[in-house]
């Protein structure tokens, strides 16, 4: 048995800064993410940390793919026997770089 299906979704991270961030820009975040009600932590491994003292570029589409599993595994239920799934494009606005000591919280919500 085959199942297409079509779903949007869409995945922000919040990284909680360690001293480098004014409040105010925290607060201006967090108002942003007022329309997610499933969020997941997500550990930086040191392994994710480039030369130059932030998380590789590549390194954020494995962070959505945490984010994306525990989302579908817990508040979808979804069946990955019966149905798998597919990433058809990926789109990444990079905002500000992710240190080792930084929090991460990922956000995510289905959209269509």
């Amino acid at each position: 048995m085959h199942l297409s299906l079509y779903l949007e979704y869409q995945t922000r991270l919040f990284i909680k800064f360690t001293k480098r961030i004014d409040n105010m820009t925290q607060k201006d975040e967090i108002k942003s993410l007022k329309d997610f009600h499933f969020k997941t932590s997500i550990p930086i491994r040191f392994a994710d940390i480039d030369m130059f003292g932030h998380a590789n570029n590549a390194v954020y589409l494995t962070y959505f793919e945490i984010a994306r599993t525990v989302y579908w595994k817990e508040i979808i239920n979804w069946d990955w026997n019966t149905t798998g799934i597919i990433i058809a494009s990926a789109e990444i606005s990079y905002l500000k770089p992710i240190r080792l000591n930084d929090e991460i919280l990922a956000y995510v919500k289905t959209i269509s």
